[in-house]
């Protein structure tokens, strides 16, 4: 999956309106894009080793508008810089902490093997 790929991907969980701060930007950070909108929350691995929660829809606009590749750095003042060619944007940041929530848990080994064993157990009433 490439970038534009998993913003629009996550995008279903950011929220439409501010409701609470920071909701309405995606949380960039460990090679992961996530969206949290207060109820739902949506993670997606991404080629990126930056630490930022930019404003969601201007970076989804701005990764959609380049053609060649994107580099992207953190400004001084706290802006997310996008360039590629000719093209090039500032998105505004949070600079401080958000509800994002993360994942926790443990995550099963499925294998192939044992994944269709699992669905038919599923489906045996009880």
């Amino acid at each position: 999956m490439d970038l534009l790929d998993a913003l629009k991907f996550v995008q279903g969980s950011v929220a439409k309106k501010e409701l609470q701060e920071g909701l309405t930007h995606f949380r960039i950070v460990n090679g992961t894009v996530r969206g949290f909108n207060g109820t739902i929350s949506l993670c997606s691995p991404v080629p990126l080793n930056i630490d930022c929660t930019p404003k969601a829809e201007p970076m989804l606009k701005a990764i959609a508008a380049c053609d060649e590749a994107v580099q992207m750095t953190m400004l001084a003042n706290g802006k997310l810089s996008i360039k590629s060619g000719g093209f090039k944007v500032s998105v505004d940041t949070l600079q401080k902490p958000t509800a994002h929530v993360e994942p926790d848990g443990t995550i099963p080994d499925i294998t192939g093997h044992h994944f269709p064993h699992g669905l038919n157990l599923s489906l045996i009433p009880i």
